[in-house]
């Protein structure tokens, strides 16, 4: 249990990671080839944010991912370039925002994985329902099936016993006859 929640937490850390730097990545190509408008930077930080929340577990990384984020926008895409300045007049708005809906979107993702694994509980408790009714029906049949030619031949055997009136040879003769028949021969 320790190995699968450590692995986990690794899991998620790496994610993290790879989706922040990613989001870098593009943010740097958007910001220096297409649009140095802040504005667009922002908002793929913010579609970045989302996603790390969607892909890991908790509210921990979509929280961490929407201060890094704030943090890489004031670093490397506000004058001035590559230094931090938090005293910028939209930063606190800027920052605010993207952790809101960071927020938003982790508790948003953490209920829907729940609900997902409780649905796929009760999916697989009703395919072990199914399973088990099918086996009991199953027996059932099987039962029938069996209990049909044995009452039968428990009941020609007493028929014979009881009935004196056959010879041995006649009463084997009608036994085989019984076992033909029954047997489809």
């Amino acid at each position: 249990m320790k190995h699968i929640f450590h692995s986990q937490k690794l899991h998620d850390l790496l994610t993290a990671t790879f989706l922040l730097f990613l989001t870098t990545i593009l943010c740097f190509l958007l910001f220096f080839c297409i649009s140095e408008n802040p504005v667009n930077i922002a908002l793929l930080y913010l579609l970045g944010t989302i996603a790390i929340a969607y892909y890991t577990n908790g509210y921990f990384y979509g929280i961490l991912a929407s201060f890094v984020g704030v943090i890489f926008i004031n670093h490397f895409f506000t004058y001035p370039y590559f230094h931090l300045n938090f005293i910028l007049p939209d930063y606190p708005f800027t920052f605010l925002f993207i952790l809101c809906a960071s927020l938003i979107t982790s508790s948003l993702t953490s209920h829907l994985k729940k609900q997902a694994k409780t649905l796929a509980l009760h999916e697989k408790q009703l395919a072990e329902a199914n399973k088990e009714k099918m086996r009991a029906n199953f027996l059932r049949a099987i039962s029938h099936d069996l209990r049909t030619p044995i009452t039968s031949i428990i009941n020609l055997l007493s028929d014979l016993e009881e009935n004196e009136d056959y010879s041995p040879e006649e009463r084997k003769k009608s036994f085989i006859i019984f076992m033909m028949m029954l047997t489809g021969f």
